[in-house]
């Protein structure tokens, strides 16, 4: 008798296949998740949820005033859905079951897991705006580990789970320079194939798809760019920063770190860090013929001065201050348990053809499986009775969004523009 396979026992099987190589999926937090599939409403594609209050401290009896809660927006949009589409004859799967798992199931669910973290990755470009300092190569020493928790610890975002996502060949880097440090026996966090280890109160893993950045412009030539007109004081920020200094006709894109040599980031006393204050460039923009150029900002800038519950840096910052455009470098992420939110709700079952969506899972096998389980991931099969052909597609959906109080980006190779 032939072999066969029942449809919903395969998207089980590829669903298996995520816990192999889902480092992102493991470690980010999947509180979310839940509020995509409510049943008192419908959510749609995105949702809004609010991140930690920031509450303006006061000392003494008398207090100058109530902090006012000043909500700060976060949304996850569900991206369009990943998806493998094969067709193959039918004999294939029926006598060969086990093989079209290995040559057909596991490398779709794998592909669709790599647009995954691909998505992950490149998403703090252009998002996060803590960095660690500039690095001209790979990490490799401790001193470039110690300065990413270093950095997360002045922005109080360490706790008990922190974790440092490394791009190749700066996870060999470090693999040689600090070599009994991942060694297994030593190491007991070592956990699978992706993990280095833990070190310095982080765990590493490696990922192949951490983006690197380069500005389409090459900068290296550009020196002593400035603010050209004092950032506005508002309450509620200032998302817009205008500079000077450029190359007529300079394109400035979206990832573009901007450093501020003399301005430091504030902590909740409203008092400097020892930490200069940076931010992310949001969107693509070009310098006129006379090098000026107006960026849209990642986070808004608000000083201290305002005294406002969202303050991030210590003063106004005000014309012909010199800014360090960092225009190339991988970036490595850094992130504590709440700095990254996944979710991956279900897809519904196709109607007319034979179709399987991952069910609920009764019982909970490990907490690793529960991590890195994949909801939406769906299995559709439709053949064409003539030519005894069936076409076999494989779908999951995914929205994610970084929280920036808890994570950074931990450069390489990266290349500054210079200042005074």
């Amino acid at each position: 008798m032939a072999n066969s396979f029942e449809i919903s026992d395969l998207v089980a099987r590829c669903g298996a296949f995520f816990t192999t190589d889902s480092t992102f999926l493991a470690t980010a937090d999947r509180s979310y998740e839940g509020q995509f599939t409510q049943k008192t409403y419908e959510p749609g594609n995105t949702i809004s949820y609010r991140k930690a209050n920031r509450g303006y401290l006061q000392r003494g009896k008398s207090l100058g005033g109530t902090s006012p809660i000043q909500d700060r927006i976060e949304t996850m949009t569900i991206l369009p859905q990943f998806s493998e589409f094969v067709e193959y004859i039918d004999t294939d799967p029926s006598r060969f079951i086990h093989d079209f798992e290995e040559r057909v199931a596991r490398p779709a669910a794998q592909d669709i897991l790599q647009g995954m973290n691909r998505e992950i990755a490149s998403g703090a470009i252009g998002k996060l705006t803590h960095h660690t300092p500039v690095v001209s190569g790979n990490l490799s020493s401790y001193s470039n580990i110690s300065s990413v928790i270093t950095l997360l610890r002045k922005m109080r975002a360490t706790g008990s789970e922190i974790y440092l996502a490394l791009a190749n060949d700066d996870a060999n880097s470090l693999r040689n320079s600090l070599s009994d440090s991942f060694n297994t026996p030593i190491n007991t966090e070592i956990l699978r194939s992706a993990t280095l280890g833990s070190l310095s109160g982080m765990t590493f893993f490696e990922e192949n798809d951490i983006a690197a950045f380069v500005n389409q412009d090459d900068l290296s030539a550009v020196t002593n760019v400035q603010v050209k007109v004092d950032v506005p004081l508002d309450v509620l920020g200032t998302s817009t920063i205008t500079l000077k200094g450029l190359p007529a006709n300079t394109y400035i894109d979206k990832g573009t770190i901007l450093d501020f040599p003399t301005y430091f980031w504030v902590d909740a006393y409203r008092s400097p860090l020892t930490v200069t204050y940076s931010n992310t460039v949001a969107v693509d923009a070009q310098a006129d013929g006379a090098g000026d150029v107006t960026l849209t900002l990642s986070e808004p800038i608000t000083p201290a001065t305002l005294l406002t519950t969202v303050s991030n840096v210590d003063r106004q910052i005000v014309a012909d201050s010199y800014v360090s455009l960092i225009w190339k470098y991988v970036g490595n992420i850094a992130y504590s348990k709440f700095g990254l939110h996944v979710a991956t709700p279900p897809l519904p079952a196709l109607r007319g053809i034979e179709s399987s969506t991952l069910m609920p899972m009764v019982k909970k096998t490990s907490k690793q499986d529960v991590l890195t389980r994949v909801d939406s991931l769906r299995l559709s099969l439709d053949s064409d009775l003539a030519e005894s052909n069936t076409a076999w597609r494989l779908d999951a959906e995914m929205a994610f969004s970084y929280d920036t109080d808890f994570c950074c980006l931990a450069l390489s190779n990266a290349s500054a523009t210079t200042t005074p």
